[in-house]
């Protein structure tokens, strides 16, 4: 029957249309529920009048063998060399494309392939979030290895959301398939780059580090410098997590290296950050900071705001360790320009958190006189984002700012604030489970 269907399917929730509208005097929402399952033959007065209200026109393939023979070309270029520039192309290309597949598993696998495309390039989260539901309407559908690379799609989608626990869970589904569908050996290394991120985040450091060097070896042996560069990276900041900073060291190093001999250069930022951090953990702030600015002098040229940032935090933090109150100061009014210059809180949530930083720490180091009022505006931020990671953080510092001032009730309704977060992240129900 084809995939006419599951394309009206797919642009309807696209659309935020419910079946009872799209099927308004035209049919009635259970033959449209059958169509868009392909469970009957549509009448094509009936698909004409519902492409009509979609506002949609549709790409018959002549070739049908020939276009996935070529679209799969196309998703093993973008898998082994992340071209971010040809990727974005092929995606503007087939953009909006409504392609017909008389093979209705076709139209599964080019949907699969063209989503993994979208998790490199497109952080619209929205859209994202609409393809992912379309394609688990159809899963049922799916044969085992169009199951394995959903799963493996659904768990780079979860990783972009930061949920770490569903990132995992998706992931572990995707690799007990392994071994029950045919892959090829760059989606073995594609499997095991990802397996390595989603256990980094999972912190299961020893797994990622093992992942890590299995992609690796298929990346160094095939010449894809950019992908092994990124392994070296992921492997970096493992065994840095585990304490072994003389691996760590060795992995940016190399990392370093081999980006500088063949120009990779839009590498140096991660390289530096992590460069930075490896000495910020060994405690030696000198290093970690000069690391930490070359990291954002790379960063600003390249205007990659939102990375920027993130390094002028960590800047701000190394000073703050050193009490370094005139640096804490110089960029925490760094960072505040750069938003306000850029107007970026405008353009992403994301930066609401740095200037909530930014201001926290200016008011701390420079005893300002709203310091609490700034303090109490950036728990109430992160409660709202539920990041209980910050919550605990500033209600220690605010509970500490209370207790100097002999506000003790006060003090000691933070400090409880506190213990509460550190016991939602560790997932700690009860006293005795500590």
């Amino acid at each position: 029957m084809g995939s006419i269907g599951h394309i009206i399917k797919k642009v309807r929730l696209e659309k935020s249309l419910k079946q009872i509208v799209l099927a308004k005097g035209i049919c009635s929402t259970s033959y449209l529920s059958k169509v868009e399952n392909n469970q009957i033959s549509p009448n094509e007065e009936i698909i004409s009048s519902l492409l009509k209200r979609l506002e949609v026109s549709l790409k018959e393939i002549s070739n049908e063998d020939e276009f996935l023979k070529s679209h799969k070309d196309l998703y093993k270029q973008a898998l082994i060399k992340r071209n971010i520039a040809d990727i974005k192309d092929n995606l503007h290309r087939f953009n909006g494309m409504n392609l017909c597949f008389n093979n209705e598993s076709y139209f599964f696998t080019y949907h699969l392939y063209i989503l993994r495309l979208k998790l490199i390039v497109d952080k619209e989260i929205n859209k994202l979030t609409r393809y992912v539901s379309f394609l688990e309407e159809m899963e049922a559908f799916f044969d085992l290895k169009q199951k394995y690379i959903f799963f493996l799609n659904k768990s780079l989608y979860y990783n972009l959301l930061g949920k770490k626990r569903e990132s995992y869970t998706a992931i572990q589904q995707s690799f007990l398939l392994k071994d029950q569908v045919i892959l090829e050996d760059w989606e073995k290394a594609d499997l095991f780059n990802s397996l390595s991120v989603v256990y980094l985040k999972n912190y299961d450091y020893s797994s990622s580090v093992h992942f890590a060097t299995n992609a690796l070896s298929y990346y160094v042996n095939n010449l894809l410098f950019e992908r092994a560069a990124d392994s070296y990276i992921i492997l970096g900041i493992a065994q840095k997590k585990m304490f072994d900073f003389e691996r760590a060291e060795e992995s940016f190093f190399l990392a370093k290296s081999l980006v500088e001999s063949i120009q990779l250069s839009n590498f140096e930022g991660v390289i530096y950050h992590n460069l930075a951090s490896l000495f910020a953990q060994k405690e030696d702030h000198q290093k970690a900071i000069e690391y930490y600015k070359s990291s954002f002098n790379y960063k600003i040229e390249k205007q990659h705001y939102h990375s920027a940032m993130a390094t002028v935090l960590s800047i701000i933090l190394e000073y703050a360790k050193l009490n370094s109150s005139n640096e804490v100061s110089n960029w925490c009014v760094i960072g505040l320009k750069l938003i306000q210059d850029n107007k970026l809180l405008n353009i992403n949530n994301l930066y609401h958190a740095y200037y909530h930083h930014f201001q926290i720490y200016n008011a701390r180091f420079n005893n300002i006189v709203d310091q609490e009022f700034i303090l109490l505006n950036g728990i109430d931020y992160f409660e709202s984002q539920n990041d209980i990671r910050y919550i605990q953080k500033y209600s220690i510092i605010l509970a500490d700012f209370y207790h100097q001032k002999n506000k003790y009730k006060l003090a000691n309704f933070y400090y409880r604030k506190a213990i509460s977060g550190l016991f939602l992240k560790r997932a700690i129900n009860r006293v005795e489970d500590l």
